[in-house]
């Protein structure tokens, strides 16, 4: 019994060295990358059309100066019992792959192309360590706070609050909520392509009530790609998503509502809307391929 608990005690120890290394070594490899600057966009056209040619040194340069963001999304899965460090390297593989990719023509930044590549890298790998994926409670996500809001609201007052009255309830501003809707809208319109639970992205991609820099500007450019992907939409198109996710004024309107607007049915509503995140879809797939 004695030896057992000698064995115990010893394991425990070995596991202490173990955490003790690899704290280690993120501290430093931390350290290391927060030295490396960002890359103006257009240095990484220059660097995309160069790996494009099959310059192996322009590919390290564009991976090397976006090692950072690759830290900042694996932070989001710490929790899930696999070591930072694994889902860091797993999240490089994506970056990698992602800088290979990269079209520098498609007037796209490209930390909003790689963020893609580089989640999908890492989810693969928890999927395959059976890890199961709960998100962390620290985690909640702004869209589902908005949600819970809206639903109180919706209750008490038999309509949908508008972007002013959430921004009072919540510690959100204006501008935060409405960025969070275009995130909603994002991967309502992605989920297919990116992970099969999208409320584990919308937990994880959303920005949380603490950003780090590199968070910010992840979400800056998905931003960016959403506003993109409606531009090329016809008018009409444009204005029935935005009154479907309430981009306009934080109040969703109903297929009722919108039918209305344009002399249609509701049925004929839902169809246009299903038509053209279909369409988004594809437009993603094309972009991402």
């Amino acid at each position: 019994m004695e030896s057992e608990k000698i064995d115990k005690n010893e394991q425990l120890a070995i596991n202490d060295e173990v955490d003790l290394a690899e704290s280690s070594a993120l501290t430093s490899y931390l350290k290391e990358i927060s030295k490396i600057p960002v890359l103006s966009a257009e240095e990484e056209k220059e660097l995309g059309r160069r790996i494009k040619k099959g310059d192996k040194e322009a590919l390290k340069k564009l991976v090397k100066h976006n090692l950072r963001f690759v830290v900042s999304v694996a932070k989001k899965y710490k929790n899930l019992g696999i070591p930072l460090l694994d889902l860091i390297n797993e999240g490089n593989l994506g970056l990698i792959k992602a800088a290979k990719k990269f079209d520098p023509d498609r007037n796209t930044k490209f930390i909003s192309y790689a963020a893609w590549w580089i989640k999908q890298s890492i989810m693969k790998y928890i999927t395959e360590q059976s890890t199961p994926i709960r998100i962390p409670l620290k985690a909640k996500s702004r869209i589902s706070k908005i949600d819970t809001i809206k639903e109180d609201y919706r209750q008490k007052f038999d309509e949908e609050p508008m972007n002013g009255e959430i921004s009072e309830i919540s510690d959100l501003s204006e501008r935060e909520i409405k960025n969070a809707e275009l995130a909603r809208f994002y991967f309502d319109s992605l989920d297919d392509y990116v992970s099969d639970d999208k409320d584990i992205l919308k937990g994880d991609l959303i920005s949380l009530k603490e950003q780090s820099i590199e968070d910010e500007h992840i979400q800056k450019s998905l931003i960016e790609e959403v506003n993109k992907f409606l531009s090329e939409l016809p008018e009409r198109e444009q204005d029935i998503i935005k009154l479907r996710y309430g981009l306009y004024d934080g109040r969703p309107r109903t297929l009722r509502e919108i039918g209305e607007k344009y002399g249609i049915s509701k049925e004929r509503v839902r169809q246009l809307e299903n038509n053209i995140l279909n369409k988004l879809k594809k437009r993603f797939k094309e972009y991402k391929e």
